[in-house]
């Protein structure tokens, strides 16, 4: 009766034993409240007191302090080896719970247990987000430096319009002076041409054509060549007959008719001479 009593000892000592050796406790060391980069490799580490063939799951938690119900789960690594105490993890903040709002911890469930061992919670710094919380620890605690759409540099539609209008007017200013300084060049051209023509008029001489020799030009023909000669023309024998004919130097008698008039008698022209 007593050795089956020791024996059954014996056998609660071992599986209590075994029960304390096979647990998970985070080591990492996390400060309170701490913010690690996005980006960054977190090494999360673990001490197991089980077996080195004992598998778990990695299971990261987000929520919010004033929503406990918001929490969601997130399974990092499903066949996890409790034996190794460590894994590596590209810290990346979930979808939908990328603000500063958010907090993070880690979990490990292991033999089917359906209450995870949790770890110290920190929070996410993400590159469209800002903290001025830094920690120390295994984390990298410096904020990063966010993005600002506020930033970028932008013209606005007033700034364009400005922009076009000023660049049309200095194209119709520079236009206009180009025609007028066009238009003062042919004004004065106009005017040079006009002073010519008055201080040379047209006398009309040079329009003159000249058909012969004039008493006023010389040329290697002489002077006798250049003075016009004058005679009396010759008329035929019917012209003649009608045309009165000229007496010699002495008194006129009047009366006395051409041959066309009928035969002179004699003592007419007898009178005549004497």
């Amino acid at each position: 009766m007593i050795g089956a009593r020791l024996s059954l000892l014996a056998t609660l000592a071992l599986f209590t034993t075994a029960a304390k050796s096979a647990s998970v406790i985070f080591t990492n060391g996390l400060p309170q409240d701490s913010i690690i980069d996005e980006g960054t490799t977190f090494n999360v580490t673990w001490s197991w007191d089980g077996g080195k063939q004992a598998m778990g799951q990695l299971i990261l938690t987000t929520f919010t302090k004033n929503d406990m119900n918001s929490a969601v789960n997130i399974t990092l690594e499903d066949n996890l080896n409790l034996s190794k105490e460590s894994y590596p993890w590209v810290v990346k903040a979930s979808s939908g719970h990328k603000s500063l709002d958010w907090y993070y911890k880690f979990g490990i469930t292991y033999n089917g247990n359906g209450s995870p061992v949790s770890g110290r919670a920190f929070r996410i710094n993400t590159a469209s987000t800002t903290s001025t919380t830094s920690g120390t620890g295994t984390a990298t605690n410096s904020p990063g430096n966010p993005k600002h759409p506020s930033d970028k540099s932008s013209l606005s539609g007033g700034a364009i319009a400005g922009i076009v209008v000023g660049s049309v007017a200095g194209v119709g200013i520079i236009a206009a002076l180009v025609g007028l300084v066009l238009y003062y060049r042919r004004k004065s051209r106009r005017g040079e041409s006009g002073v010519a023509d008055l201080s040379a008029p047209d006398s009309g001489v040079g329009n003159m054509k000249t058909t012969g020799p004039t008493p006023e030009i010389r040329d290697d023909m002489g002077a006798v060549a250049a003075i016009p000669q004058y005679g009396k023309a010759e008329l035929d024998a019917t012209e003649r007959q009608s045309v009165p004919c000229e007496l010699d130097a002495g008194p006129q008698m009047q009366g006395i008719h051409n041959p066309s008039n009928g035969p002179v008698r004699p003592e007419i022209i007898s009178n005549i001479r004497s």
